[in-house]
């Protein structure tokens, strides 16, 4: 059973017919602010075989684990590693290196980690298997590039009621450019950052905490101001504004 399986197929599908977008993605790869830069990459679409349980956030493939654990294990203050069925589990602090890391990115993935019932599924590929539009339900989904279409990132809705999450990511950086022409690097770490705190942990958790953002927020306002004070938190220059960029697509919040 490979990472997009019937089933994950079914419900992207059932995602699409149902009026929903499909998933955010930039415009085009003629418009698109993101160019890719090659680093060691994925797999085409690795092994991700083993049914979800509840109350996880779950890196499944064995491949997949040294690379999105080391994304996780830059950026946040707490550090991560998983058990033998790939399920995320917390082994410390880091050092006192003087890298700067995030207190908010582990509070975000520990109260993930203890939700009762809700799964956050993190796996690694090059390709992403994206519905054809609205009235496409007898369609298979065509496979397009995720760094070229999504900037080397994005989450989807998993399972039929949506509660659960999957967030799929290149493992290489992009660049994205200012109207002016001034350029920001993602990294790998900033890419599943994003993914984590900006779309998976607010479907699951709401606003960020002791943010200024409300539940209505989620879906109207950018997410890009939120990964803005992060990045600067870790140094980092920011992304410029995009205001089609929310937290949530219209029905994630469950």
């Amino acid at each position: 059973m490979g990472l997009f399986d019937k089933k994950a197929i079914e419900a992207l599908q059932t995602w699409v017919a149902a009026g929903q977008p499909p998933l955010q993605r930039q415009p085009s790869i003629l418009d698109s602010p993101f160019t890719t830069v090659l680093g060691p990459g994925a797999a085409p679409v690795s092994d991700q075989a083993a049914a979800m349980e509840a109350c996880k956030v779950r890196i499944p493939s064995k491949g997949d684990r040294k690379d999105i654990l080391a994304n996780i294990n830059a950026q946040s203050l707490d550090q991560y590693d998983t058990d033998d069925k790939g399920y995320l589990r917390k082994i410390g602090t880091a050092p006192a290196d003087g890298k700067p890391r995030l207190q908010e990115y582990s509070d975000d993935l520990n109260r993930m980690i203890a939700l009762d019932g809700r799964t956050a599924v993190l796996s690694k590929s090059a390709f992403f298997p994206r519905a054809r539009g609205a009235g496409s339900f007898n369609q298979t989904p065509e496979m397009v590039s995720l760094d070229r279409e999504y900037g080397g990132g994005v989450m989807l809705p998993e399972g039929k009621d949506g509660k659960d999450v999957r967030i799929v990511v290149s493992g290489n950086a992009a660049i994205e450019k200012w109207p002016d022409g001034r350029t920001v690097e993602h990294a790998p770490d900033d890419i599943l950052r994003h993914e984590v705190m900006n779309h998976a942990a607010r479907v699951f958790l709401g606003p960020p905490s002791g943010s200024k953002y409300s539940e209505s927020d989620l879906r109207t306002k950018s997410t890009i101001d939120y990964d803005n004070e992060m990045r600067r938190k870790l140094g980092k220059a920011p992304r410029p504004p995009d205001n089609k960029h929310p937290f949530l697509g219209p029905t994630n919040r469950k």
